[in-house]
């Protein structure tokens, strides 16, 4: 039977077997997902749709926001209707309402980093005019002191 040291694969090598076996493992809990129930999934959905809106969804991705809200009534009314289709509206639903949290924190996002280059700048100016004053004042200073010699 072979052994296998830290010798044994390269970096690169170990790190293609990590990259490997950790998409082997996430398919597998991808594929172990489509079995849950109905109920679940909407559930899901929904609690997506809540925190879409907690991240501000409503106000920053408005489109998105609103077609998953109205995804889900129709997935209720399906579900309660027994319709076959409800399980693809539920999915649907939730691929939106995280499409509009992702949207809304992008956005919230780029204000802020917005907002964050604008004190810099400002900053920047008031080092840049502390740095000329200090300038003026060691020019002033060393004129002073060769005429005092």
């Amino acid at each position: 039977m072979a052994t296998y040291d830290s010798k044994t694969f390269s970096i690169p090598a170990r790190y293609m077997l990590c990259a490997l076996l950790c998409s082997a493992f996430l398919v597998m809990v991808g594929c172990s997902g489509t079995g849950q129930s109905i109920d679940v999934l909407f559930t899901a959905a929904n609690s997506r749709l809540s925190s879409a809106q907690e991240a501000g969804a409503a106000e920053y991705a408005k489109p998105e926001f609103e077609e998953a809200g109205d995804l889900l009534t129709r997935a209720e009314i399906a579900l309660k209707n027994k319709d076959k289709g409800a399980r693809a509206i539920i999915g649907k639903a939730h691929a939106k309402a995280r499409l509009a949290e992702a949207l809304a924190r992008q956005s919230k996002a780029e204000t802020e980093a917005a907002k964050l280059e604008a004190d810099l700048e400002k900053a920047l100016a008031e080092a840049n005019r502390v740095s000329e004053e200090r300038q003026s004042a060691e020019s002033e200073l060393a004129a002073r002191s060769v005429n005092n010699e």
